[in-house]
C-alpha cells in the first residue's frame, strides 16, 4: 500500500488527522491518505526518506480514512 505526498501549496484545504503534514527535505508535504492504493513493489523506486518515526501519525491517518475515527 503506498500514500501520495502533495506538496502543501497543490492541495488546498485538509482534513488534519485524514491528511498530515510532513517536512522532507524541507519541504512541506502533505499525505493525501484518500488516495492510499495497493502497487506492485516493483513499479517503486528506491526509498528517498523514512517516515518510521511518524508511525503512530500515519496509522492514525489510516484510522481515520477506514473508521472515520
Amino acid at each position: 500500500m503506498v500514500v501520495p505526498l502533495v506538496h502543501e501549496a497543490a492541495f488546498g484545504q485538509r482534513a488534519s488527522r485524514l491528511h498530515p503534514v510532513f517536512t522532507v527535505d524541507g519541504q512541506r508535504l502533505i499525505m493525501a491518505t484518500h488516495l492510499l492504493a495497493a502497487v506492485r513493489r516493483g513499479t517503486l523506486g528506491s526509498p528517498l526518506v523514512s517516515l518510521l518515526d511518524q508511525r503512530d501519525v500515519i496509522i492514525a491517518a489510516i484510522d481515520v480514512l477506514w473508521a472515520g475515527v
